[in-house]
């Protein structure tokens, strides 16, 4: 007599089936289950949060929900763990371990606006810089009066908090160099 009901209906399915018919017709099943096992670990989704955590475990505060981030770039490490108590919007894939960040961008950096993240260039002759922003595809120029602090930073990926005080033109409250 079988112990288990999965070994009952394999019973079953041999006594009105030969062998050569079985294997077709529990290739299916288990197929389905893989197929929407591994369709769930494939999508990408999105995700908004406060970034938490130690260099080694990061985690996504969202309302009620912690989630651990894995970081696939091996550039990309260093630069989260600069963005720490920024608030991001990460895309990526969930896994078993983790939540994978593709793609990730700073809504908040702590000021309420959104922040201007991209490598500073020499803007004009005089000195002026400014900003290529990653995030919105646009050239920041930074204000003649600030442009001075950040000769240093040159070709550097950095994050710039300001306002807005003309065309693409912004005065700097904060900044924060994102190395690599």
């Amino acid at each position: 007599m079988p112990t288990r009901t999965g070994d009952y209906g394999v019973k079953i399915l041999k006594t009105l089936l030969s062998a050569q018919d079985i294997r077709p017709v529990l290739s299916i099943p288990i197929a389905l289950f893989f197929m929407a096992g591994l369709s769930t670990g494939c999508t990408v989704t999105k995700h908004a949060g406060l970034l938490n955590g130690e260099p080694d475990a990061l985690t996504l505060q969202r309302p009620g929900e912690k989630r651990a981030l894995t970081i696939k770039d091996s550039a990309t490490p260093s630069v989260m763990n600069q963005l720490l108590g920024c608030v991001l919007e990460v895309e990526g894939k969930r896994k078993i371990d983790a939540f994978h960040v593709s793609r990730w961008r700073v809504l908040d950096a702590g000021d309420g606006s959104m922040p201007y993240v991209g490598v500073l260039s020499r803007f004009s002759a005089g000195g002026q810089v400014a900003v290529a922003d990653q995030q919105t595809g646009r050239l920041i120029k930074i204000h003649p009066d600030d442009s001075l602090r950040f000769s240093d930073h040159i070709g550097q990926l950095v994050l710039v908090m300001g306002y807005q005080v003309g065309p693409d033109t912004i005065r700097v409250v904060g900044f924060r160099r994102l190395t690599p």
